[in-house]
């Protein structure tokens, strides 16, 4: 019975604390509702506060309201059934004063068509290799009829005199969407590679204004080479150590299945010294080069090292590096004593 009795004096301690919640809890809702509607041209700018869409607020309440125009573009007016009870605080700022639902639409005038973006951005670094296309952004929309098609992306070589310089353009196609001019480039960009992009005629938006040409540049990744693995450090005798590992591909991002032409073995007295650069190795089948202390066998490759004092233990750990000299992230370390 007690059990029974204590079961039911938290039930009702339960009940009773929820109740409260719920009589505590206080009610934002305006109790006399009025909508503002406000939209605005998102090429023109931004409505910052409250936002485009509709919002809702207390009667006899004011709605504060923040613009900014976007670059190329200048704040004409208000526009809609209560623009004219819009009053102004700056340049940015307005307030409406909320006796009714309001409809509001902010217009800008364009001053200046530009080229607002582009994607890779001027300049950009670790552009990925398959991207498929580059977006140049206008601030208003531009007149397919009129575009030129002297655009162009190529990569940037050294030029093979002081008089030439290699182009190749990669565009497959150029499409128009409202404010954007599509490049459409044929295949994968080469590791590395600066490549750049030049529009040689004015654009025209279908207003008749014009921006002039710009050029960029933008630069692709580098090759990834992939990490070596330790298979093996074995000491057979006092006078060398032998360390063996898999051979790495020297580019994980593409479909490629050449394996790495260079691996670097760095060794320390300590697994948490400062480990230095013993040998940079050529690992090509058709390399040229000759090492006695330097052997491979299908996917194993090993390295002899014949540097050693028989009385330390020595650490290892292995990078592999592309043609491109970029070199991974080293393998795990492996000491002799292993």
């Amino acid at each position: 019975m007690r059990k029974a009795g204590l079961i039911a004096l938290i039930l009702l301690l339960a009940v009773f604390i929820t109740g409260c919640d719920a009589v505590f809890q206080e009610d934002t809702s305006p109790t006399n509702p009025e909508i503002l509607r406000i939209r605005g041209d998102e090429l023109g700018g931004e409505i910052i506060y409250p936002g485009s869409g509709n919002f809702v607020y207390e009667r006899g309440t004011i709605a504060e309201l923040e613009l900014q125009a976007n670059e190329g573009y200048e704040f004409a007016g208000w526009r809609g059934e209560n623009a004219d009870e819009v009053m102004k605080v700056d340049d940015y700022n307005w307030q409406i004063y909320m006796d009714d639902n309001k409809e509001l639409y902010s217009e800008f005038t364009l001053i200046e068509f530009l080229l607002w973006d582009s994607e890779p951005k001027s300049d950009a670094e670790k552009v990925s290799y398959d991207i498929s296309e580059v977006i140049l952004t206008y601030n208003n929309t531009v007149d397919r009829e009129k575009l030129a098609d002297d655009i162009s992306v190529y990569q940037v070589d050294e030029p093979e005199t002081e008089e030439e310089e290699v182009e190749s353009n990669i565009i497959q196609d150029i499409v128009v969407d409202n404010n954007k001019i599509i490049l459409e480039l044929e295949g994968n960009l080469n590791f590395g590679a600066e490549y750049a992009v030049t529009v040689s005629e004015n654009i025209w938006d279908i207003e008749g204004n014009f921006a002039e040409p710009e050029d960029f540049v933008f630069t692709v990744e580098k090759g990834e080479p992939g990490i070596p693995v330790i298979n093996n450090i074995r000491q057979s005798n006092e006078e060398d150590i032998e360390i063996i590992w898999e051979s790495s591909l020297e580019n994980i991002k593409d479909e490629s299945e050449r394996n790495a032409g260079q691996y670097r073995i760095y060794r320390s007295l300590s697994e948490d010294d400062d480990f230095e650069e013993l040998v940079e190795l050529k690992a090509h089948e058709d390399d040229d080069e000759e090492d006695n202390d330097f052997s491979r066998e299908d996917n194993l490759i090993s390295y002899t090292d014949g540097d050693i004092d028989s009385d330390n233990i020595y650490y290892y750990k292995i990078t592999a590096v592309d043609e491109a000299g970029t070199e991974s992230e080293p393998s795990d370390i492996l000491s002799s004593d292993n």
